[in-house]
């Protein structure tokens, strides 16, 4: 009787997969009145480049709020190394490191002036940031993209090994200890 019960309970789990293998609906071609449906790639290719764009014009801000304090982060590390070298210690280091990060920024600086040009223009999106031209759109975004790595290369860990340099500074001159 078990045996017999099992084969059922087997069988009947079998045909419940099948069935459930099964299409339930049948599919409908398309009447002629019926409007095409749009290319895949349309709207939501737009979708996304205006994502991009936006993200990139916020980065593109980020950057810019950057550069301006940068100068005066600049001249409070020149003011400390400066008084540092008065006091008669080795700054060779830090002032190199310093140098390499100014520079960068000046490079940076002048890549993100360029960048300026496609910000304003923006070629293929309105003023909003809809897209009105999908290829001008995507050739704005790549090439704002690609200002934006140059940025990005241009500082290239400057500020890390200022203050790797800044670090190692410390260690090889420790603070005098109070006795007391």
């Amino acid at each position: 009787m078990k045996s017999m019960t099992r084969k059922m309970l087997v069988a009947a789990v079998l045909a419940a997969f099948i069935v459930a293998a099964l299409p339930i609906s049948s599919a409908h071609a398309a009447d002629q009145a019926d409007p095409p449906t749009p290319p895949r790639g349309g709207r939501l290719a737009e979708r996304r480049l205006e994502f991009t764009w936006r993200r990139q014009q916020r980065i593109y801000a980020g950057v810019g709020r950057m550069l301006d304090r940068s100068q005066t982060t600049v001249d409070a590390m020149q003011t400390r190394v400066d008084r540092l070298a008065d006091e008669g210690r080795d700054v060779t280091a830090v002032q190199a490191a310093l140098s390499g990060f100014e520079a960068a920024l000046r490079n940076a600086h002048q890549i993100y002036e360029g960048a300026r040009g496609l910000i304003n223009s923006h070629q293929g999106f309105d003023a909003a940031g809809q897209v009105v031209g999908l290829d001008q759109a995507r050739e704005t975004a790549e090439a704002m993209g690609d200002r934006l790595r140059e940025i990005r290369e241009a500082m290239a860990g400057t500020l890390r090994a200022v203050q790797e340099a800044f670090r190692d500074f410390r260690e090889a001159n420790p603070p005098p200890s109070t006795a007391s």
